[in-house]
């Protein structure tokens, strides 16, 4: 580096010659006869603006859609988040607005466009919300990844989610469990059943509608203490209990749904929450209910657990929400406030129409079953889990 003083008809000019990258650059600072700590800045500022001018014209110029596939594969490899839910925000609106664009070219007034885009189309304010963090992680990514050097939309306003703090009431659900009536087919009515049956477990475990669709029978166990469920493992951010304690009503409705069986899933007529949701979203327009997102089923689970007076570590571990601190992570028991915890709900929905279907038998009982791992081979109880599949 080397600083002249150039004499100007309005004074000294200071020149800054600078050598970075086997490249000379000179720059003419602005000003005339510069204090000593002007120069310094002025010089300071001008090697970091050289730095930042040839490092971004080395790096790849990718786009937008370019650099999507090394984002997902970034997060499915730190297992943080729900990739699935990024692939879809990706896939079906993220890319197809910014899909173009380089990564560099992406300024703060293409990211304002897009939430008014958004909001055109209808899309709730939460929705937005999470499509933006998935555009700003993505943005983040490509930093780390250095194809940017910086994130250029980190001072972009998103929309503020309101929680939700909906809670289902007993008519609410006696109104869905009539429209099993309305039903024009058979299937159609067995599919309805089946929403009332996930409903039922919903309300009493607390688990995600995800995870109650891929519910496998293979995941039941039975202890001294009752059934218990090993639903599918959650992610970092959306946590899920190792082991959710089933009271009488869940285990009523999963025998309820079909023949008991060695493997398979407890609904397999739904691939995913996706496949699911056109017929939950019918049913609530047939019983005009309105503004009820499966979600808010676990709302009422955790409410219902309130309201009864449970402690407030008891539901968190419930709703498989993380406790912290080690003491937690060395703690292996405790499973026996779980199951009260849960059978205190027995009795919440005691007088809805398939609560009195369900107790008036529609398969088997569970609790005459022997549990698969004391299953053997000649038994009768193995046979007749055989024919039943």
């Amino acid at each position: 580096m080397n600083l002249t003083r150039v004499k100007s008809k309005r004074g000294l000019k200071s020149v800054l010659t600078y050598w970075y990258k086997q490249h000379w650059y000179r720059v003419r600072l602005p000003g005339v006869n510069l204090r000593s700590d002007e120069e310094k800045r002025q010089v300071h500022a001008a090697i970091t603006e050289i730095h930042r001018m040839v490092d971004e014209a080395a790096r790849p110029n990718l786009t937008f859609e370019g650099f999507a596939p090394t984002y997902l594969q970034h997060i499915a490899v730190k297992h943080r988040v729900a990739a699935q839910r990024n692939e879809s925000a990706l896939r079906c609106h993220l890319t197809p607005w910014f899909g173009p664009f380089t990564l560099r070219s992406i300024r703060l007034e293409h990211g304002i466009g897009y939430v008014e885009h958004r909001r055109k189309e209808g899309a709730a304010e939460g929705t937005i919300e999470r499509e933006c963090a998935v555009l700003s992680a993505l943005l983040n990514c490509a930093v780390n990844y250095e194809f940017l050097d910086r994130n250029r939309l980190q001072k972009m306003p998103v929309p503020e989610y309101q929680k939700r703090k909906r809670v289902v009431s007993v008519e609410e659900l006696q109104a869905l469990e009539d429209t099993v009536s309305k039903a024009t087919t058979s299937r159609d009515k067995e599919a309805r059943y089946h929403v009332n049956l996930m409903v039922t477990i919903a309300l009493n475990t607390g688990v995600r509608e995800a995870k109650i669709v891929l519910m496998d029978y293979r995941d039941l166990r039975k202890r001294e203490d009752g059934w218990w469920w090993s639903p599918p493992a959650g992610t970092r951010i959306k946590g899920v209990p190792d082991m959710v304690p089933l009271n009488r009503k869940a285990v009523e409705a999963i025998k309820a749904a079909g023949p008991w069986g060695l493997q398979g899933r407890v609904f397999p007529r739904w691939k995913d929450a996706n496949s699911f949701k056109p017929l939950w979203h019918r049913m609530l327009k047939s019983a005009d209910v309105t503004d009820l997102h499966f979600h808010d089923l676990r709302h009422t689970f955790a409410t219902w657990l309130q309201d009864l007076d449970v402690p407030y570590e008891i539901r968190q571990i419930l709703l498989g929400h993380r406790v912290k601190g080690t003491t937690f992570d060395y703690s292996h028991g405790g499973k026996s406030a779980l199951r009260r915890a849960v059978s205190l709900l027995e009795g919440a929905t005691c007088g809805t129409k398939t609560a009195r279907l369900i107790k008036d038998g529609l398969a088997n009982s569970l609790e005459n079953m022997v549990p698969r791992d004391r299953i053997e081979l000649s038994t009768p109880a193995f046979s007749g889990l055989c024919s039943a599949n």
